[in-house]
């Protein structure tokens, strides 16, 4: 969108990303990371197995994926899913994508 709708827009949910909002996450983020650590997450998984890890393409960045999953209410089941759809979505963005 571009301005105004966009500016309407933005003002409806930056008070999701306010400073006090996201200091009263921060309980919930940790624990969002230590299951992505443990042995029911996937980097969890990998460690246990001695597997290599890829700490930013496997830990670093679904994280963010992953709390605003929270934000919006999805259930942890399906984090994997709007991280999938939102790589597709920013790889439509991409130069060359048919």
């Amino acid at each position: 969108n571009e301005p105004p709708a966009h500016t309407r827009l933005r003002r409806l949910v930056a008070g999701a990303f306010g400073r006090g909002h996201v200091e009263r996450m921060r309980p919930r983020i940790a624990e969002l990371a230590a299951d992505m650590l443990d042995g029911a997450g996937a980097v969890g998984e990998q460690l246990q197995s001695g597997a290599s890890v890829d700490i930013l393409a496997d830990y670093a960045e679904p994280m963010p994926v992953f709390v605003i999953a929270d934000l919006l209410g999805v259930p942890r089941r399906d984090h994997h899913d709007l991280r999938r759809w939102s790589q597709a979505i920013v790889r439509m963005y991409e130069p060359d994508v048919d």
